[in-house]
């Protein structure tokens, strides 16, 4: 058996959308921003807008 290629996904190509205030939303969230990972929160008042 031969090796595989590692795959990596670069947080930086990586949008998240959140949604809710929840403990576990919030923490996500907490994770997130001290990631550097982009991310959306629908109940914020610049909320990503989708196309539909």
């Amino acid at each position: 058996m031969g090796l595989k290629a590692k795959k990596t996904i670069n947080p930086s190509h990586l949008i998240f959308l959140l949604g809710g205030h929840d403990l576990e939303m919030v923490e996500i969230r907490n994770i997130l921003e001290y990631k550097g990972v982009s991310f959306h929160d629908n109940n914020k008042s610049n909320n990503l807008k989708l196309n539909k």
